[in-house]
């Protein structure tokens, strides 16, 4: 990922096309200098969960007029580059209440794709003068196993955050609702703001934009999907994502069947007398409750859409209430 966003903050640069005095010449390449600052964002919706991205640009043409015989050189940029996930819905581009024009351009490689985002300015950018561009979309909603990279559904998103602009000049927030947790990867969002209903994390002033990048795990676990099990004396809650019975009846299956023949293998009884087991979209899940013993347990499964491989950690005491999570992918 640090190389995609080696790209994506490379490419934010302003294009740029060269007068003369008050005379247009012909498009010329000038100096890519220029000041970008930005913030940026991402609102997780109570009900729904759907994630919503507001970005705010503040540009400054900072490239001097140069004064030289017969006239004044003057640089000024017609437009400049941003990124958005690929697949972002309902993207609009705006300064002061009115669109700008933009496109979406190639993709980048690498573990979450973004799509180049090229705006147009309706007017150029000359020597002091700043512009503020609004950049508004959705996160697209994902099916439990797309292709896709996101995870975003009623009850879990799973999300990259990044931040595009000057060293010192950016700021990431991330708005949930206060009934939901989140857990950051890669990197975090150390300040914390509480608000009526919500929970703000931010990081203002990043040094370096370049080698910023976090993952969001966030989870509204009101949003699940509970089906209760029974197996001898002890009791599973399956926890899934609102509409996966795939992966419910996936861990029925594994847990009517396995249980026992894990006890009858190992010669011991299953120690949990109330698990929950959670979908989420990482691979290694944990389940923990108070004790002194742990075990680990690997199990594996093939098929289209599965996830490979999956572990789960447990530390328990006989009668304790375990809760854990298991990769739905």
């Amino acid at each position: 990922m640090r190389r995609i966003l080696a790209v994506v903050v490379g490419v934010f640069v302003f294009l740029s096309t060269m007068a003369l005095g008050a005379i247009v010449d012909s498009p010329m390449a000038g100096p890519t200098a220029g000041s970008i600052s930005s913030t940026t964002t991402y609102r997780v919706d109570a009900d729904t969960g759907a994630v919503t991205v507001h970005s705010e640009y503040v540009l400054r043409n900072t490239v001097p007029d140069k004064v030289e015989r017969g006239g004044v050189r003057q640089y000024y940029f017609t437009g400049f580059y941003t990124a958005v996930p690929t697949g972002a819905a309902n993207l609009s581009v705006t300064r002061d209440g009115r669109s700008l024009e933009h496109s979406l351009e190639s993709e980048f490689d690498g573990d979450f794709g973004f799509s180049t985002l090229q705006i147009d300015f309706r007017s150029n950018l000359f020597y002091g003068a700043t512009r503020t561009v609004s950049v508004d979309y959705e996160l697209p909603m994902t099916a439990p196993r797309s292709e896709s990279p996101l995870r975003v559904n009623r009850a879990y998103a799973y999300v990259p955050i990044i931040g595009v602009g000057d060293p010192g000049q950016v700021t990431i927030r991330l708005d949930i609702p206060n009934t939901r947790t989140v857990e950051f990867f890669a990197g975090d969002l150390p300040d914390i703001d509480l608000e009526p209903g919500r929970v703000v994390y931010s990081r203002q002033h990043i040094d370096d934009p370049d080698a910023f990048y976090v993952m969001a795990s966030i989870r509204g676990d009101g949003k699940l999907q509970t089906r209760p099990l029974s197996v001898g004396d002890h009791s599973f809650d399956v926890l899934s994502w609102p509409g996966d019975d795939a992966w419910a009846d996936f861990v029925e299956d594994h847990v009517t069947n396995g249980v026992g023949a894990l006890e009858q293998a190992i010669g011991m009884p299953w120690p949990i007398e109330l698990t929950r087991i959670r979908e989420c979209t990482r691979r290694t899940s944990t389940a923990t409750a108070a004790g002194s013993t742990t075990r680990e347990l690997r199990r594996s499964r093939s098929g289209t859409n599965s996830t490979p491989t999956s572990s789960s950690t447990s530390s328990h005491t006989r009668g304790s209430t375990a809760s854990g999570s298991q990769s739905g992918g």
